[in-house]
């Protein structure tokens, strides 16, 4: 019997285009499977299988599946479900949902560039002669296609020999080559197993007091740092001059073999002490709140924790985050935007320690593809190594097979919304769709909850817990509004700052406080947008918009710094 599979191309069409599948393959394709597939006159593409049927179409005579490429699916049954809810919700197809979906690594087609990877070396690997060729030509033009390198080497299904190309990092997608957002890496200063030598120990005091007593000082400063702080590693200049050492002396230590450095993440510097897998004790307050949401879900309801500023949330959501670990069920944590993501992983490595896996749009294709593919096969053999995903909101897309809970936090926050292009979805709302289709518990969290999410608690379609009061008792801020328009009429404003604002600095500064003031924001605007087509130029690197600076006439990115020149004309128009 002869056996034909429904596909989603990675394309913006309407509907799915039939294949048939070839005998050797029968049996072993199914939905949510890779395949290659041909597609127009030359032009070949990474689809996904949507359905296994008999049924010939009857307006065409349906193609050949070239390739299955994978052995088990990667989008599984409840992501199809997903896909196809986004599709009618968001009035968009399958095939740019595809596109959000899957990281670019995981759907080559012929238009790919490829490019080598500064890291290969031919004199440490075994190579082809059809990857020999690939390579002498990229030698020369630096990239080519996917259609290119199956010219060139005569091969029908050039995709099969990039993907195994770019599996042995011979190769990487062009994209690749864009110089990727790194977190700011800090040099750390650590004892080494020998400071644990009690008669090691001892020669060595003996020996640094009479010959090197700045060493001494240096090492004496570091234990006495390792036991007031709780931590086994300090950043090099601060530790410097914390203990007013010069690096030479650290340097000697590490020759002795008792102190060494290493290079890390900025975020290790703000790593709290503690115990992986410690309990958070919770207030009174959060203690209530904790249990009211618990039961909660227990009737299969989203809830909403409206939480005052400062109210300690974030330990509300450990609790049920260590409550899910402890039940073997997966947690997806998603956040706003990117610049958040390092303080709660932070937050949650002091409790949970290295079970967790990151996914956001500041990773490379191939780091994405890499986080992907671990929550693919996390728990095919029965064991979930990575049961906390933290992430932006393209995470709602990923492949979860044991979901238990879904905390989307600051769910008010404009970034979870997707404007372009299509898939223009909401993650928060997704998130909730997601629970219900995964059968999860979701809980949305914010201080400042969105209208539509209050809107829903109120009318009793999501549950509502509060938090109305600060962790420890800490009280609220007073809030004073100035009419600037009145202070100005009476002649009371000094520069900016009216009289109410000066005599408040100036208590605060008598008293040996601190003053922090804000402007309302930076550059001449924060949004540069199309009067025709309401195009507005975001980030490469942070998918946040650009903010217009009118002295330099530019844009601007207040995260990463990235800047671009005012564009003359509309980049959609």
């Amino acid at each position: 019997m002869s056996l034909f599979a429904d596909l989603v191309l990675p394309l913006a069409l309407q509907k799915l285009y039939t294949y048939k599948v070839p005998e050797e393959l029968q049996g072993k394709i199914g939905p949510g499977q890779r395949v290659v597939v041909p597609f127009g006159k030359s032009k070949m593409y990474t689809a996904m299988v949507y359905a296994v049927h008999d049924r010939k179409p009857e307006q065409y005579e349906a193609r050949a599946i070239l390739e299955l490429l994978d052995d088990y699916p990667i989008v599984n049954e409840n992501q199809l479900k997903l896909w196809e809810w986004i599709s009618e919700y968001y009035l968009c197809t399958l095939g740019e949902i595809m596109i959000a979906a899957l990281p670019s690594e995981l759907k080559l087609q012929s238009e790919t560039a490829i490019a080598v990877n500064p890291e290969f070396s031919r004199e440490n690997e075994v190579i082809t002669d059809e990857e020999a060729v690939v390579l002498d030509a990229l030698e020369e033009k630096q990239t080519l296609t996917v259609l290119d390198a199956a010219k060139i080497t005569g091969s029908k299904n050039g995709i099969r020999l990039v993907r195994k190309m770019i599996e042995r990092s011979i190769v990487l997608v062009h994209e690749e080559l864009r110089d990727p957002f790194k977190p700011r890496q800090l040099v750390y200063v650590k004892l080494t197993p020998l400071a644990s030598d009690e008669s090691f120990m001892k020669e060595l005091f003996a020996a640094l007091e009479k010959k090197a007593p700045k060493q001494l000082d240096l090492l004496m400063g570091f234990m006495k740092l390792q036991m007031d702080k709780g931590k086994d590693f300090f950043v090099r200049s601060a530790l410097l001059k914390l203990t007013n050492s010069g690096p030479s002396s650290l340097q000697q230590l590490v020759a002795k073999g008792v102190m060494e450095v290493f290079e890390g993440d900025e975020s290790l510097a703000y790593l709290p002490p503690g115990d992986p897998g410690r309990q958070v004790a919770l207030s009174e307050t959060q203690q209530l709140a904790y249990d009211q949401i618990n039961g909660h879900f227990k009737e299969g309801k989203v809830t909403l924790l409206h939480g005052v500023t400062s109210s300690g949330k974030t330990e509300v959501y450990i609790r049920l985050i260590s409550d899910m670990i402890d039940s073997g069920k997966q947690v997806l944590y998603l956040l706003p935007e990117i610049a958040l993501t390092t303080q709660i992983i932070t937050r949650l490595k002091s409790h949970f320690g290295e079970r967790m896996l990151v996914f956001h749009s500041r990773f490379s294709s191939r780091e994405r593809a890499e986080v992907y593919m671990k929550i693919v096969n996390d728990g095919r053999d029965g064991v979930f190594r990575y049961p906390i995903i933290i992430g932006a909101r393209s995470s709602v897309f990923l492949p979860f097979s044991n979901l238990g809970l879904i905390v989307v936090d600051e769910e008010h926050d404009g970034s979870y919304k997707q404007h372009d292009p299509a898939p223009r979805y909401h993650a928060r709302d997704t998130a909730v769709v997601c629970g219900h289709i995964l059968h999860c518990n979701v809980l949305l969290g914010s201080a400042t909850p969105c209208m539509e999410s209050y809107y829903n608690a109120e009318t009793g379609k999501y549950a509502l817990v509060e938090i109305g009061e600060r962790y420890g008792g800490a009280r609220m801020p007073e809030m004073k509004i100035i009419d600037l328009k009145e202070a100005y009429r009476k002649r009371t404003v000094k520069s900016h700052f009216t009289q109410e604002l000066l005599d408040a600095i100036q208590l605060s500064l008598t008293e040996g406080e601190q003053v922090i003031i804000f402007q309302n924001r930076r550059g001449f605007a924060p949004v540069l947008e199309c009067k025709k087509c309401a195009w507005i130029p975001h980030c490469i690197n942070c998918d946040v918009t650009l903010t217009y600076h009118k002295r330099s006439n530019h844009l601007r990115c207040h995260y990463c710094g990235y800047t671009a020149p005012l564009p003359a004309k509309c980049n959609a128009c």
